[in-house]
């Protein structure tokens, strides 16, 4: 038996809605994950990417930062990333059964 079977449940029932549940994942990794990091990253204001040498090449700036995380924070967010995942699978089994069977 899944840890997530109840909640599949009702994610199979909610509508198809890919803005809210990026929202929601951003929500959760500001909450949950990057607001537990060691190092607090400042955000940078969004801007139009078209390249990845755009915004200065953001990735090579973060990578910099040389951030690392403990067994702490692993243990810490391990829970959030096994919802998300189970409830990415979920999602995606509906998007390929609308898909397939409708």
């Amino acid at each position: 038996m899944s840890d997530f079977e109840t909640d599949m449940a009702t994610w199979k029932t909610q509508p198809v809605d890919v803005r809210a549940w990026a929202l929601e994942s951003h929500s959760h990794a500001v909450k949950e994950s990057y607001g537990d990091l060691p190092t607090t990253i400042d955000g940078e204001d969004p801007v139009a990417i078209n390249t990845c040498a755009d915004d200065d090449n953001v990735l090579q700036r973060m990578l910099d930062l040389d951030e690392t995380v403990n067994q702490k924070y692993v243990d810490l967010v391990k829970p959030v990333i096994e919802e998300q995942l189970a409830r990415a699978g979920t999602r995606l089994a509906v998007i390929l059964n609308q898909i397939w069977h409708d």
